[in-house]
């Protein structure tokens, strides 16, 4: 007993090993930070990027010619993995036509008439659906509202789902994927108030490839 209280005030000078485990305590507090602001970064990133691919494709197929094929839309739809490979997770279902569990891409081709044919500003519109492609194609008989469209005529909207996968580990501790989606839209160029100056759609009831389907609404094919 005597010899153990004469260790003691050894024991309490010694410092050796403070240092390590304050480190320790301090990365148990600042190590789930660095995970969790890694992943909304990624999580923003992937966001942005998801916004981006929808409005270059629908600027692309605004700018496209009279008739545009299945092949040129499969072109467009696959452009994802290169603007955004967030959302192309080879860990799932492969991106595909079929893959729409977690990622769908649709383009469509809306015709827009003023609900007053004499409206020149601040208008409302009925959207009428002459096309659709991809993997969750659009309603031929739903007339949607498209906020902000900026004049009657031919709209290309463009429409993206994804769930978004947690990495580093904090999925299961977060909750469950949550899903992104974002619908852009841009007026076709070449309008000049003629019914068919739109791109159509390739095809007799609208071209497939890829595994990837289009479909022509009655009245517009």
């Amino acid at each position: 007993m005597k010899s153990a209280l004469r260790s003691f005030p050894a024991f309490r000078a010694c410092t050796g090993g403070v240092v390590t485990l304050e480190f320790a305590m301090v990365m148990m507090i600042l190590a789930p930070l660095l995970v969790c602001t890694l992943e909304l970064s990624r999580w923003s990133t992937a966001r942005q990027h998801m916004e981006d691919y929808a409005v270059t494709v629908a600027y692309d197929v605004a700018s496209a010619p009279s008739t545009i094929p299945g092949a040129t839309l499969q072109e467009l739809m696959e452009r994802i993995g290169l603007l955004a490979p967030e959302l192309v997770d080879t860990t799932r279902t492969a991106w595909s036509a079929t893959s729409a569990d977690y990622l769908a891409v649709t383009i469509s081709m809306f015709l827009m008439t003023p609900t007053v044919a004499t409206c020149q500003y601040n208008c409302t519109y009925v959207a009428n659906l002459a096309w659709t492609f991809g993997n969750n194609k659009r309603s031929c008989t739903l007339k949607p509202s498209i906020p902000g469209a900026p004049q009657a005529g031919p709209v290309v909207v463009v429409d993206v789902v994804s769930k978004y996968k947690f990495v580093f580990g904090v999925g299961d501790r977060i909750g469950p994927e949550p899903t992104f989606s974002v619908t852009q839209w841009q007026p076709v160029r070449n309008w000049r108030s003629a019914t068919s100056a739109y791109p159509q759609l390739g095809g007799s009831n609208g071209d497939s490839y890829g595994g990837w389907t289009g479909t022509k609404c009655p009245g517009y094919s």
